[in-house]
């Protein structure tokens, strides 16, 4: 039975990736916009700068969105607890 320790996995990935000239860095919903806007669009246009903006906006205002739904939500819990 093998025992690796968390530094030593960490290791042995980098030195992985390293090798195969891989490039660590974080995805966010931003990263697959112009992929779903050729999509949309047609694959042989590159989406305009105005698409651009208005879905990077749109994913922006998605999580005050989800907070605004939470407040509601724990407002109408709260709300209900005093009857």
């Amino acid at each position: 039975m093998f025992v690796f320790e968390t530094k030593g996995i960490k290791t042995m990935e980098l030195l992985v990736l390293g090798h195969l000239n891989w490039k660590m860095y974080s995805s966010t919903p931003c990263s697959f916009v112009d992929y779903f806007l050729s999509k949309i669009t047609s694959e042989q246009q590159f989406p305009s700068g105005s698409s651009m903006l208005n879905s990077v906006d749109l994913i922006l205002e998605i999580p005050k969105c989800i907070c605004l739904s939470y407040d509601i939500l724990f407002n109408l819990i709260f709300v209900l607890s005093l009857n």
